[in-house]
């Protein structure tokens, strides 16, 4: 399970943001922090996981519990027992929010889609069946450029039919128990895939897959093939890999 990007800190930092429409001013240069710890309701101090929705509300991911901050308290997400409008577990991996107002939470026990305009929350991933075909321990998320969710878990990649509003597992014969770690999407539409066994170029619309592994007698391969993140650049750099 990835544990590497995101939990680096004992205490929370965040800066002090004037709460509207998801702005906050920066006076006269000069940047102000506040420390937001358990002490201010925070459900825990170790961070996984910090996104911001499209109301302004910052979302804080942690390994006991979702917080949404306004600015100036928390709300704390946690599961609870035999509440199906709760939270799947409380170990929050990532978070993003998809083009119809909805907050898509992982985490190490399933995937939960939360309502940003009723705050009702449905599971997904989280059933014995689940489990076999593609495991619910989420590691990370992806809206495409087409509004598409990508979802990753340490046993495959999943493509969100909304439609059906259900999960279609994709490129298994390559991805199959990679352990997938993160994901990215390119200007022409490829997704990219770092895995701790390679990195993956996915075609959707051709069904395709390219594999890229590291190569001790060719240096035009990458580094190792345990890749942790991913980022793509727009400009002439291309496609980078980020090691911790």
């Amino acid at each position: 399970m990835k544990r590497v990007i995101k939990k680096s800190i004992v205490f929370l930092i965040m800066f002090v943001w004037m709460f509207s429409y998801g702005a906050f001013a920066i006076s006269n240069d000069n940047i102000n922090f506040q420390n937001l710890t358990i002490d201010d309701a925070l459900s825990q101090s170790l961070a996984e996981y910090i996104y911001q929705d499209s109301n302004g509300y910052i979302w804080i991911g942690t390994n006991d519990g979702l917080n949404r901050c306004n600015g100036n308290e928390f709300k704390v997400y946690k599961n609870i027992k035999n509440d199906e409008n709760s939270i799947s577990n409380n170990m929050i991996s990532s978070i993003v929010e998809d083009n119809e107002k909805n907050l898509w939470i992982g985490t190490d026990g399933g995937l939960n889609k939360m309502d940003l305009n009723t705050g009702n929350i449905s599971r997904y991933l989280v059933s014995e069946e689940d489990k076999l075909y593609s495991n619910t321990v989420v590691d990370e998320l992806m809206i495409d450029s087409k509004g598409r969710l990508w979802v990753c878990t340490i046993n495959g990649l999943n493509l969100y039919d909304r439609k059906n509003d259900k999960f279609i597992k994709v490129a298994e014969e390559y991805l199959e128990n990679k352990g997938l770690q993160a994901i990215t999407e390119d200007n022409k539409g490829n997704i990219w895939v770092a895995t701790r066994d390679g990195l993956f170029k996915y075609n959707y619309e051709e069904d395709t897959v390219k594999a890229f592994y590291h190569n001790e007698e060719d240096e035009n391969t990458i580094s190792e093939n345990n890749v942790f993140s991913l980022y793509y650049s727009k400009g002439k750099y291309g496609l980078l890999q980020i090691k911790d």
